[in-house]
């Protein structure tokens, strides 16, 4: 990494190359054992909820169950439709799981991070299965690196407020797939009260409008939970 903090390239054009075919190659294997296997447990009782569409549930949030209909709907009630939003979610997160890691740490650190997500067992094996948890932890690594591109020293890519403008819908999207995503907003604070040079950032009234707007994008939550007794 240079001293400004851009990353350079640290892996030869050649290997990144191959390791991008192997990635393809590694992401078709998982879409022809995602269309080959029987749905789960669990994916199969996420796509009851879809059945009966609800701005909430007992178990999750409703982030699981909208896209699984907006697929279903659109393709039908089998295992593609049914599977193709976690599929997407997956996708996204290996893409931006390396931005951020090549912005941090350099292309080698990258590689080896997606790599990672595609080889160990909750991720590698179960990363094709309809759950919280892939709408959650994509949302958890753009929200990283949306934050990122505003507060990166070597060049500030976004505005402030296009970058609290974003956090705040992400974060809302993030808590109606899982409760945890609200412990990202912590880290964003004390990273500002740490540094100089973005402290400033929290006399803009933009990350008061985020957390507005992800209030008001948990409102189904809210809505859901007072119409069945909390």
């Amino acid at each position: 990494m240079e001293a400004n903090g851009v990353s350079k390239s640290d892996v030869p054009p050649a290997l990144l190359k191959k390791a991008f075919y192997i990635f393809i190659f590694i992401m078709l294997i998982r879409v022809f054992v995602a269309l080959s296997l029987g749905l789960a447990d669990d994916e199969t009782y996420h796509w009851t909820w879809t059945r009966h569409l609800e701005l909430s549930y007992f178990d999750h949030p409703g982030m699981i169950a909208w896209p699984v209909w907006i697929s279903t709907n659109l393709f039908g009630d089998n295992t593609f439709a049914i599977r193709m939003p976690a599929f997407l979610l997956y996708l996204g997160s290996c893409i931006f799981t390396f931005k951020l890691s090549r912005d941090l740490f350099g292309e080698r650190s990258a590689l080896v991070a997606v790599f990672l997500m595609l080889f160990t067992p909750l991720w590698g094996f179960g990363g094709f299965v309809s759950a919280p948890e892939l709408p959650f932890f994509f949302l958890w690594i753009l929200g990283a690196w949306v934050f990122w591109q505003g507060v990166r020293p070597d060049l500030q890519v976004w505005s402030v407020k296009k970058t609290w403008l974003w956090l705040g819908v992400i974060m809302g999207l993030g808590l109606n797939s899982k409760f945890p995503m609200i412990f990202l907003a912590p880290g964003f604070g004390l990273y500002l009260l740490a540094s100089r040079e973005r402290r400033k950032d929290l006399l803009t009234p933009w990350p008061w409008i985020a957390i507005l707007i992800t209030v008001v994008l948990c409102a189904p939550i809210f809505i859901w939970n007072m119409q069945n007794d909390w």
